[in-house]
Order: structure tokens, then sequence, then C-alpha cells
């Protein structure tokens, strides 16, 4: 049923992801083929790779019609997963995300996840019922700063993880994404330890520090 629905979703503009999900090699890349472009929370919540059995994972490491999400808190992903899934999707099929909860930059205690009663201890959110992972209290920043110290790579280069690759799934890559004549300018200014020190959004400051006034 819902290889049939992902194209006429997909002929709405809608944008179709897999995630969470048992599918194994086969009818992930069916699914793909269908129109599905997002890989969420690549590596959790999904049918793992083996040599004989690649799983869904399997297909979102090498089809390469689909885009993959990659939360860099080194929680949800062991170093080694960030650097395959580099290696297998580059620069530019992964998108950097930080799955952060209500509980984001804040101390350790009890908290909310819809439903779920969820225990942060020592920044790790699990849930009281399962001691699973709730999510990240991660920010984006600290995610690029860990890819980049992951991969040993220059910025410039893993860079496009959380800008463009993003206006290009969804379609608005001719207006932002990145800093070109003609794109409004919706960007970040970060000084050496990652920290956000300003923010534009359509060419106007939306935050900046008074240090930096």
């Amino acid at each position: 049923m819902a290889l049939k629905v992902i194209p006429y979703l997909k002929n709405l503009g809608i944008i179709v992801s897999l995630g969470h999900t048992n599918a194994d090699y086969e009818t992930a890349n069916l699914a793909i083929d269908s129109g599905a472009s997002i890989s969420v929370h690549t590596f959790n919540g999904m049918r793992g790779f083996t040599h004989r059995d690649p799983g869904c994972l399997g297909a979102f490491l090498t089809n390469e019609h689909i885009f993959c999400e990659l939360i860099a808190d080194l929680e949800h992903v062991h170093p080694a997963g960030i650097q395959l899934l580099h290696k297998a999707k580059g620069a530019d099929q992964i998108l950097l995300i930080s799955d952060s909860m209500v509980a984001a930059d804040l101390p350790d205690g009890k908290y909310k996840l819809g439903s779920l009663t969820v225990r942060v201890k020592d920044g790790i959110a699990r849930t009281m019922e399962t001691g699973s992972l709730a999510g990240s209290t991660a920010n984006l920043m600290s995610c690029l700063r860990n890819t980049k110290e992951v991969l040993g790579l220059p910025l410039e280069s893993i860079l496009p993880m959380a800008t463009i690759n993003q206006a290009k799934l969804l379609g608005v890559d001719h207006e932002i994404g990145s800093i070109e004549i003609g794109k409004k300018l919706n960007a970040a200014v970060i000084d050496d330890a990652f920290n956000v020190i300003a923010t534009f959004v359509n060419g106007k400051v939306a935050f900046m520090e008074e240090k930096i006034n």
C-alpha cells in the first residue's frame, strides 16, 4: 500500500521520508524508486545491515537517489558510522540534523517528549520506561563541529550537509542555501568554537551578540 501512496504524495509536492522501518533491501529500493527521498535518522530505528541481509540501511547507503539524515551528537551514531555514511554518500547527500528535544541546552532532569517521560543524565535523553534514546539535547552547531572533528575535514567541505542540501531537497536552492548574488541572505555567523554570534533572515539582522555590535 505504501508503495502506491508514495508517487501520489510526490505528485502533490509532498516530500516522502523513510524511517523507523523494518523494510528489507528490495522494498526500500522500490520505495526510493517510487519517489521517497529521505532516510530518517539513518542507522537509528531501522533494520540494520548484514552481508546477507543488507536491509533498508543497505539501500540507503548505496542508492544515489536518497538523502540520508545524520544525528551527529555522537550518541545516536558512532564516529565510525559517521565516517561510513560520508564515504557512502558524500557531503552532498547527507542532511545534518540535531534531533533535539525540549531539553536541548538545558540542565539534566526530567522532561516530556510527547506522552513520554524522559530523563536527561549527562546530557543524554532516555525514556523512563525503556531507557532507549529519546531524541537529542545537542544543537545543530555542535553536530556540525562533531562532524568536522570526526571526519577531519575543513568546514567548507562539510557545510553542504547543513545548508544547500536541505534547500535542494525542498526545491528552493535557487533562493537560499548558499551565499550568492540574487539569493536571500538567510545565514548564521559562527565563531571558531561554533557559537552562533549573529543570524540574518531575508537580509536583515535577526540576532547579534552585543560584543560585535
